[in-house]
């Protein structure tokens, strides 16, 4: 074994690096199935906890960052992309959703603020002697998301979800990410395959876990999980070759290109390998980017907001994509990592994040020309799981299980990249053990930042414990009138970090359930707050409907008509309304421009006969 990539154990670093790669491995593998989301709140929670202790080591060791050359880099370009990600964030019209991100996705600005201290630390405190400790959590998450990928496979998930997709969704609650997930996983496994300073047994147990990942992959029917693993494993092998043998890492590289090019043709329905590769969900990610290329255009400067992509997706989106996937059918995400941050956080945040990648790219290229023997493998394995995490990121959505080790990746790269060949050999001669200090500088940091942290946790907790809760109650009690559950609605609606949505649900569920005026005041209230919240104004538009105040539910559904130009159904039933009022004008227009852009749709017929 060589004596860089050995166990060793330095107590200045330990318990960070503990919490940095068993933190990631938490963050991925936890899930919650007793909260309204059980996915990203759960792990979005863990993260904040994680990055606040580990803010107060980056204050207690600000001058090791300054001393570092790579690391000050890293740490100058985070810092600037993260205060343009809060410019964006205030200016922001819908402020919960701009700093906690929205319902089942969580990518505001706190959850990237982590993730930029997160990957700060780990280009400050890792080195090759810890980097074992990564692989092995890496080998125990691998395992347990393979035990549980083939129970889900079988049929046997010990979770009883409401999951309309494939039945693998790991510990992500989706196909597309638990393949994304996996291929990072199975890229780093299929590094260490090629560590001669792992044991025998023990590669081939990487082997093992590798297959079985790619296998699991395949059954969940994700094509973005089986390209990611293929093009980060033939760079690997490409540059493992080159090493070995120039003409044959060339050919090895050319060979890689053009089945990298063939792919993309097929993915794009065309070539030989378009049977095999594309699905429908690749055509519908045209019209995400394009709404985001819209947005950017319409919105250079701060984006239309930060994670509000969704408020506006319906304005921007081209009429085809109504027509194809249907009216009531949506977006919150562009589908492409950058582009969400061009198009709601403008284009000084997006190109921060492109000089961000484009910096730790280039300075891991130019560290594995320099490193040498098991140092460069590992290296090698993890920059290629970090290109398997960016590729997915192109065309998918920042899950926080995905996204942490993307972050976590970076900064290793980064800091590895700055230890210099003196730094990375380990003395042979016994020192004289020295007695672990505490840092009380770092400790108090630390808890100045975790107090805040645990009270705001301990809200959003109570909230999605709360929303969880509340279909039981009113599934156990059929009475009209449910103290239990009014007072579970009433404390989620008056919890100050409770996601809008659930104040929407429970606001809908005390109008359902004998409290219609309380519940009738909220929804007007928040149709003020969130004035282009889909749900919101359409909620309220039914509610005026089935009261048969036709006026009001006319100014509703104009307003829809707004931020949803092409929802043919909408109108649909804004010419029903003017006709229960007998306004034959607005009636007459409503059918004209359905048939304007929608006229071979049951809406359209259905226009025809109760409208014409």
């Amino acid at each position: 074994m060589s004596q860089s990539f050995k166990f060793v154990l330095d107590k200045k670093t330990n318990n960070v690096i503990w919490l940095l790669y068993a933190g990631a491995a938490l963050i991925t593998g936890y899930f919650n199935s007793q909260m309204k989301d059980p996915f990203n709140t759960p792990k979005f929670l863990i993260l904040i906890l994680i990055s606040c202790w580990l803010g107060g080591h980056l204050i207690a060791n600000y001058k090791q960052i300054l001393k570092t050359p790579n690391v000050r880099k890293f740490a100058i370009i985070i810092t600037v992309f993260i205060s343009l990600f809060l410019i964006s964030a205030v200016v922001s019209n819908e402020k919960f959703s701009a700093f906690f991100g929205i319902f089942q996705r969580k990518n505001g600005f706190l959850s990237y603020l982590a993730l930029g201290i997160i990957a700060i630390s780990a280009s400050l405190f890792t080195r090759f002697s810890n980097l074992r400790r990564l692989y092995l959590i890496v080998l125990f998450l691998s395992g347990m998301l393979i035990i549980y990928g083939f129970l889900q496979s079988n049929g046997k998930d010990f979770v009883k979800w409401n999951n309309p997709y494939n039945s693998i969704i790991s510990t992500v609650g989706n196909p597309n990410f638990a393949a994304a997930v996996m291929a990072i996983l199975a890229t780093i496994s299929f590094s260490a395959i090629f560590i001669n300073d792992f044991h025998i047994v023990l590669r081939a147990v990487w082997a093992v876990v590798c297959i079985s990942l790619i296998y699991l992959i395949y059954l969940s029917n994700s094509r973005q999980g089986l390209l990611a693993f293929g093009l980060a494993a033939g760079i690997f092998v490409s540059y493992l070759l080159y090493t070995k043998n120039k003409i044959y890492g060339r050919i090895a590289s050319l060979g890689m290109a053009a089945i990298s090019f063939l792919a993309i043709l097929g993915m794009l329905q065309s070539g030989p390998l378009a049977n095999l590769l594309y699905k429908p969900s690749v055509s519908v990610r045209g019209y995400y980017w394009r709404a985001a290329l819209k947005m950017l255009q319409d919105q250079p400067i701060f984006g239309v907001g930060i994670e509000s992509y969704i408020s506006h997706f319906r304005a921007y989106r081209e009429v085809g994509y109504p027509l194809n996937y249907g009216f009531t059918i949506s977006s919150s995400n562009a589908h492409n990592v950058p582009l969400q941050f061009f198009s709601t956080g403008g284009i000084f945040l997006g190109i921060a994040y492109l000089i961000l990648i484009g910096f730790v790219f280039v300075t891991s290229v130019k560290a594995l020309r320099r490193l040498e023997g098991s140092n460069q493998i590992v290296y090698l394995g993890i920059f290629t799981s970090w290109i398997a995490y960016l590729a997915q990121s192109f065309i998918s959505i920042d899950n926080i299980g995905i996204a942490i080790w993307g972050w976590l990746f970076s900064g290793i790269l980064v800091g590895l990249a700055s230890i210099t060949q003196s730094d990375i050999q380990i003395k042979t001669n016994k020192s004289s053990p020295t007695k672990e200090i505490y840092n009380f500088k770092q400790i108090t940091w630390s808890a100045l930042f975790m107090i805040p942290a645990l009270i705001v946790s301990s809200y959003m907790y109570s909230s999605e414990r709360n929303m969880w809760k509340q279909p039981l109650l009113l599934d156990q009690n059929k009475e009209a009138s449910n103290p239990e559950f009014y007072k579970l609605a009433k404390q989620t609606i008056d919890n100050p970090f409770a996601d809008p949505q659930f104040i929407l649900e429970s606001s809908i569920n005390l109008y359902l359930n004998g409290y219609k005026e309380e519940g009738k005041e909220l929804l007007e209230k928040l149709a003020v707050t969130y004035p282009r919240n889909f749900d919101v104004l359409q909620v309220n538009a039914r509610l005026y409907e089935e009261e048969r105040d036709f006026i009001a539910a006319i100014a509703y559904r104009e307003r829809i008509s707004k931020i949803d130009p092409y929802n043919a159904l909408n109108y649909l039933i804004l010419g029903q309304d003017y006709k229960n009022i007998g306004d034959l004008t607005n009636k007459k227009l409503v059918l004209e421009k359905i048939l304007s852009f929608a006229p071979n749709t049951p809406e359209a017929q259905r226009a025809i006969v109760d409208l014409a």
